[in-house]
């Protein structure tokens, strides 16, 4: 069970001791036990779409959030939800707090993320049942064909499909975010920027967009049985002229991969 999953350190000194005083370790640092401590400190967002303050912070149930993209990169899931894992119940609400993502209310008020798949991925995964929001806007009043035209001409959608097929349908986004398919290549751009070879930028689905450029040029049985040599020619191109309309470009000589593995 989710709550089970201790660190190693703490998992042998919990075996150790028995009682009230292991209880109150085991609620001291596990992070399922503090998935509600969000409960009272927070307005829940699903009870008051009647009255939307846009600059509040919101907690929200991630069964009741709809993703806006079909794919995440596992990569960098399995890393947040490691972190996510290890954290005690003081740390993970400064986490949560810290990660406030973004919603867009949609017809029947439907509540669609539109950043932060790979954070309410992660946290589910860790068994955290709740999220802080802010609403983007509200856009409650549209017609569903009208809400999905807004949605798109204001980029908060991502219509391409782990192996970067599209733009897909907004109506077959899946309805749950386990449902999200593994782009390997938006993991490949997450170890880019991770290793600084590409700088994170605040541009909608910048990852993404620099993985189709990736996957132009590397291939999906390559990222998979030879991922170290799919990561020296990624950095190679991420340094690329070619790439300098992508944001986050870094201008270099050809920056040599092995540097970035130190």
């Amino acid at each position: 069970m989710p709550f089970l999953k201790l660190p190693p350190r703490l998992f042998s000194a919990f075996r150790r001791t028995s009682g009230a005083i292991a209880l109150a370790m085991l609620f001291a640092i596990s992070p399922v036990l503090a998935k509600d401590v969000l409960k009272d400190d927070y307005k829940n967002l699903s009870k008051h779409l009647d009255n939307i303050h846009l600059s509040r912070n919101y907690r929200i149930h991630l069964d009741e959030l709809l993703p806006s993209q079909f794919a995440v990169g596992m990569g960098e899931v399995r890393f947040r939800e490691k972190e996510i894992e290890e954290m005690g119940h003081k740390k993970l609400l400064k986490y949560l707090e810290e990660k406030v993502t973004k919603v867009v209310i949609g017809p029947e008020g439907r509540i669609y993320l539109v950043d932060g798949h790979h954070l309410v991925t992660a946290l589910g995964k860790a068994g955290i049942k709740e999220v802080l929001v802010q609403v983007h806007a509200d856009w409650s009043d549209l017609s569903e064909d009208a809400f999905f035209e807004k949605m798109e001409k204001e980029k908060l959608m991502w219509l391409y499909d782990e192996n970067g097929k599209g733009p897909l349908s907004p109506r077959k986004l899946p309805k749950t975010f386990s449902k999200l398919k593994d782009d390997r290549f938006r993991s490949l751009v997450w170890k880019l920027i991770k290793k600084e070879a590409i700088e994170k930028a605040d541009v909608p689905f910048a990852e993404f967009k620099w993985g189709a450029y990736l996957r132009g040029h590397i291939s999906q049985e390559e990222l998979k049985t030879s991922p170290s040599q799919a990561f020296d020619k990624a950095v190679e191109l991420a340094h690329a002229p070619e790439a300098s309309n992508l944001p986050g470009y870094i201008p270099g000589k050809g920056c040599l991969a092995k540097e970035l593995e130190k």
